[in-house]
């Protein structure tokens, strides 16, 4: 403040001086021309040296005063403005304020602590950059990568020789499944770490995950945290004075670490420990997509060991139920057809029931080795063509007992184009149609009717088979479920209607294969309509026409 002041004062001192001169110099030529000399001329002269004198000075003090402020005002301040101009320009330069006025020294000194600041700020900002674009190549790296070993190695490979640090490691810890080092990195010339686990690994990652945060030390020596007994054993390594360690975790689970340390102290910026943050997610992200990926391998497995299991169960259980059916079967048509009357009407009456449920239970063989040869697409199709008035015919031939015993009315109603035909397996169409027309009658009631019926959609060409009951229909929730496998409608259970849910799931199967679609109508307590959907034979021949059925009974 002293020299600020000092400065004022010359400069004031200066002007004013400046300013007595011209007043002196009007004052004297004033008193001159007025004055009382001898002659006008002797004062005259006497006068005008004098004013020229006092001007004289004048002019010389306003010369002191220019070059006082050009020396110290206008020429620093002139070196002050190239400094700048050259530091805009991207040049480091350093203002020069060694000589000036105090007030110009000190402009200079602001001037070179905010180039200074903006000079670091561009190298923070490269470096965040930098930074920026390999965290990039890192998480490209870890989405391609196909195992979390992989993605670790991605990650000591980029990050390891451009973060400054000596060691790079990535460690799991036992919530992974897999404890130990993934993947490490040292600088060239170290000696290679040793291959146990850090002893702080597991107590940081599950600390810092739980946390939410991260452990940066710029000096191990002198950073202490005591309070911490995981961080004890890091203190312990005289190796490590700068350390950085950021979790890797999901949700709840803490999966490891990811640690950067260094034989001499550092400082771990702000962009450096986003990075590490990022990518840490990225491979927690790694670690339980691998890990979702391996247990949906072994629950495909386990499925193929148990679909594996279940086929070879139906075709043992198949295999060994139809032998003592078939002599059962033998010795019950033997005993039906005594030609000497031996078997009384009470026995005839038992035998007519045990041939029932013979035939009921051939059926149901049948259904199990078909429904699993569908399963394993080893359903093999006969190509023909079949009239359908004949497969309607078989339908009501096979179930008209059945309908009798229920006391229900089948009736069967021929289209306007009897002579229809769809190109299938016979077998295996009459099959689909003995079966709807079946549990027709299994869910109508006494006194119900059954229409069976076919026709042609004269807007598609499709040759539709329809059995339309009244019974009691089909709750509308369990209407999306029934072609599953083994299920059956609440209401069939609560009434205990026999079935074993393999019907409809075979029926539609057998459809798909003939290229035709299957669709359910009903409502609970008013009747069910099913209807079957077969392409015509000229459409289905050409469609089939120099190709053969694959294993699943399709035609490609």
């Amino acid at each position: 403040m002293a020299s600020r002041g000092s400065t004022h004062r010359r400069v004031w001192t200066l002007v004013v001086a400046f300013c007595v001169l011209l007043l002196l110099t009007g004052v004297c030529a004033g008193f001159l021309l007025h004055g009382q000399g001898p002659t006008l001329t002797e004062t005259s002269s006497g006068a005008a040296a004098v004013v020229v004198v006092l001007t004289v000075s004048a002019l010389l003090g306003t010369l002191y005063l220019a070059r006082y402020a050009i020396r110290s005002l206008l020429a620093p301040i002139q070196r002050l403005r190239v400094a700048v101009t050259r530091f805009q320009d991207g040049e480091p330069v350093v203002a020069d304020g060694q000589d000036g006025a105090r007030e110009v020294r000190e402009l200079a000194g602001v001037v070179n602590e905010l180039m200074r600041h903006t000079t670091q700020l561009a190298g923070d900002q490269e470096d965040t950059l930098r930074l920026h674009r390999l965290a990039l190549e890192v998480v490209q790296g870890i989405r391609d990568s196909t195992s979390v070993r992989q993605a670790a190695d991605v990650v000591c490979t980029v990050l390891g020789p451009v973060t400054g640090g000596d060691q790079l490691a990535i460690c799991l810890t036992a919530g992974s499944g897999e404890p130990g080092y993934l993947a490490r990195w040292h600088a060239p010339g170290l000696v290679a770490p040793p291959a146990e686990l850090p002893p702080y690994v597991c107590g940081a990652a599950e600390e810092l995950w739980r946390r939410s945060t991260h452990l940066a030390l710029a000096d191990t020596r002198v950073q202490s945290a005591e309070h911490e007994q995981w961080f004890t054993p890091v203190q312990d390594e005289a190796a490590a004075r700068a350390l950085l360690v950021v979790p890797i975790g999901f949700n709840e689970r803490a999966l490891g670490t990811i640690s950067l340390s260094g034989s001499s102290p550092r400082r771990w910026g702000h962009s450096e420990i986003a990075v590490f943050h990022h990518v840490a997610a990225f491979l927690a992200q790694k670690i339980v997509e691998v890990e979702h990926r391996e247990q949906q391998a072994r629950y495909v497995m386990g499925l193929e060991r148990l679909k594996r299991q279940r086929d070879d169960f139906l075709a043992t259980v198949s295999h060994e139920l139809r032998t003592p059916l078939t002599s059962i079967s033998g010795y019950l048509e033997v005993l039906m057809d005594d030609e000497d009357d031996q078997v009384s009407d009470a026995h005839l009456r038992t035998l007519v029931i045990i041939e029932r449920n013979t035939d009921r239970l051939r059926g149901l063989i049948e259904d199990l080795l078909a429904v699993s040869a569908i399963q394993n697409g080893r359903l093999l199709l006969q190509s023909q063509t079949v009239a359908v008035a004949d497969l309607l015919g078989y339908a009501v031939e096979e179930l008209g007992s059945m309908a009798q015993e229920k006391q229900v009315r089948l009736r069967a109603e021929a289209g306007p184009g009897d002579a229809e035909l769809i190109l299938g397996d016979r077998v295996h169409l009459q099959r689909a149609v003995v079966n709807i027309v079946g549990n027709a009658l299994k869910f109508s009631r006494p006194g119900d009717v059954v229409n069976v019926s076919h026709a042609v959609d004269r807007q598609t060409g499709e040759i539709v088979i329809s059995c339309a009951d009244n019974g009691m229909g089909i709750p509308e929730g369990d209407l999306n479920h029934v072609t599953t496998h083994f299920f059956r409608a609440s209401n069939a259970t609560n009434h205990a209607v026999p079935g074993t849910g393999l019907g409809l799931p075979m029926v539609e199967a057998i459809v798909q294969a003939h290229r035709g679609a299957l669709t359910i109508e009903s409502t609970e307590g008013r009747g069910t309509t099913v209807t079957l959907r077969f392409p015509h034979t000229r459409a289905a021949v050409l469609a089939s026409a120099g190709s053969s059925m694959d294993g699943r009974g399709r035609v490609p």
